[in-house]
């Protein structure tokens, strides 16, 4: 996995801003979960169920579907067969990412990749 450094590529998503967006129901976003110890992050690509109620410390959360970098199809995401579902809080999402993007004339099996039109060389 490589980390997004301080000189993005053209199209790759700089995940230092602090804009990270207006995250709503339907939408794709970044999460960042760090490993035990806090020395290293992986980023996930997933997709927004639902706004959960608010905590007693005021964090926002949201439930989300993670999807999975595809084996096969280079910069393409699919959902699991087995959903996997959590709840996030808002401070772990790095960014929403723009809608995916659809072409025309796919077959059923093709439909199952999501693709962003940017880059999420930070999520391989």
């Amino acid at each position: 996995m490589r980390l997004p450094s301080e000189s993005t590529q053209q199209g790759e998503i700089d995940m230092d801003r602090e804009d990270v967006g207006d995250v709503t129901e339907g939408c794709f976003i970044v999460v960042k979960l760090s490993c035990v110890g806090g020395k290293s992050a992986k980023y996930y690509v997933a997709k927004v169920v639902e706004a959960c109620e608010e905590e007693e410390d005021g964090e926002e959360s949201y439930e989300v579907n993670f999807l999975r970098q595809s084996a096969k199809v280079p910069g393409k995401f699919v959902f699991p067969d087995v959903e996997d579902a959590s709840e996030v809080e808002a401070r772990f999402i790095v960014k929403v990412l723009p809608p995916p993007v659809h072409q025309n004339k796919m077959t059923k099996r093709q439909n199952q990749f999501v693709s962003f039109d940017c880059g999420l060389s930070y999520c391989e």
